[in-house]
């Protein structure tokens, strides 16, 4: 199962991907993903950090500033994998802290 977390402060807002489902979901869950941080970074690569833990098999994507397209990308994304999520709720698991 794939568990995505999300925590939103006035600071920096965290998302938090860990684990493994059927290749279509992780192909999915890859794909929004990746084509989400490098739009990013050719919009500001400042905007965010980008952390692949390889040893804990997790994700960790920080975003520090906001602005109408950063917050568009990401708010793109996060209903991407909730529509995933939905369509799929046996195999990914999304929560918002």
């Amino acid at each position: 199962m794939v568990k995505i977390v999300i925590r939103i402060n006035k600071m920096r807002d965290t998302i938090f991907i860990k684990g493994h489902a059927n290749s279509e979901i992780c192909a999915s869950v890859s794909s929004i993903m990746y084509t989400t941080i490098n739009a990013l970074e050719k919009i500001d690569e400042k905007s965010f950090s980008f952390y692949d833990d390889k040893i804990d098999d997790s994700i960790t994507i920080r975003i520090f500033k906001h602005n109408k397209t950063i917050d568009l990308l990401v708010d793109n994304m996060l209903n991407l994998f909730k529509d995933l999520s939905e369509q799929y709720p046996e195999e990914i698991k999304m929560y918002i802290l």
